[in-house]
């Protein structure tokens, strides 16, 4: 099931991400859903990504270019 990120998380991620690799993450919510995209895509940058919310409990969903993703809560 998708989650949206309260902006405190989605803030917390865009820091943590340019900490990292010096580089923006795009916060993008709209009325039906929201979504985040990425300017460079990398296996590391996505490997970031997907480890940043396992540590949560959550799972980040890629498109398949890989320069965007949504956030889901784990499979009951």
């Amino acid at each position: 099931m998708k989650r949206d990120l309260k902006f405190s998380e989605a803030r917390a991620l865009k820091a943590a991400f340019d900490e990292k690799f010096h580089e923006n993450v795009h916060y993008h919510d709209m009325c039906e859903f929201q979504y985040m995209s990425l300017d460079t895509v990398s296996d590391d940058r996505v490997a970031f990504i997907e480890g940043y919310f396992a540590g949560q409990g959550l799972r980040a969903v890629f498109n398949p270019a890989r320069d965007e993703f949504t956030v889901e809560e784990p499979d009951a």
